[in-house]
């Protein structure tokens, strides 16, 4: 590993994919992450997410938004771990957004806020926080599965929110 002082080097975790020299940036001088903090202010704070999710597929729709997060995780930080954990998270979103009882899912919509979760699992993965580290690397095989189960489940909502639409219209 190049042991340069003056170039920042990757964050080490157990189990973590960079095996190689590569330049990263610290988390607090990335310019990727400012997107990301403002998707994070926009969607959940100013709480665009909860807004979108009164027009039907809003949550589907602002998935879109994710890319970045996923894109930061793969590209900057190097952790398919942490990719999975981001996707995660979008998708216990969009699950929930999609349930059929409106009023409960704008209340979850603006409670679960995935997009300060996973700003703070990025912060906190590439700032070598043990607490996150520690839970990205438990949650990766059960996230796996967890997700495979989403795509089901949310599937089968789709399908029978499409089914409840044309009986109803």
């Amino acid at each position: 590993m190049n042991s340069h002082p003056s170039l920042p080097q990757p964050p080490q975790h157990a189990g973590a994919e960079n095996k190689q020299d590569n330049k990263v940036l610290p988390v607090q001088e990335d310019s990727s992450l400012a997107l990301l903090r403002s998707i994070k202010k926009v969607m959940d704070d100013y709480y665009l997410d909860v807004a979108l999710s009164l027009f039907g597929i809003g949550d589907i729709l602002s998935q879109v938004l994710v890319v970045p997060f996923l894109y930061f995780a793969l590209a900057k930080a190097r952790s398919i771990r942490l990719a999975v954990a981001i996707l995660h998270n979008a998708m216990i979103d969009i699950l929930v957004g999609i349930l059929p009882v409106p009023v409960l899912n704008l209340i979850f919509d603006g409670y679960y806020r995935s997009f300060r979760k996973n700003l703070d699992l990025i912060v906190g993965w590439t700032g070598n926080d043990k607490d996150v580290v520690r839970q990205v690397n438990k949650k990766f095989a059960s996230s796996l599965f967890f997700i495979a189960l989403l795509c089901v489940l949310i599937y089968l909502l789709l399908r029978l929110t499409r089914y409840v639409l044309a009986s109803v219209f």
